[in-house]
């Protein structure tokens, strides 16, 4: 998803403009990226909380 596929992508740009705004939206994570899943699942428990799944 984007240019930076390898690490997270353009998610982890949506999910700092999200957490920006304080818009916590459910999220759940598909990828088969398994250091972009810890990028986002490390912005997600920072934010969201560890009960974001």
């Amino acid at each position: 998803m984007g240019d930076y596929a390898d690490q997270g992508g353009d998610v982890i740009r949506l999910l700092d403009w999200l957490a920006e705004r304080e818009t916590f939206y459910p999220v759940e994570i598909h990828t088969a990226n398994p250091v972009g899943r810890a990028n986002m699942e490390r912005i997600l428990a920072r934010y969201w909380g560890e009960q974001y799944w």
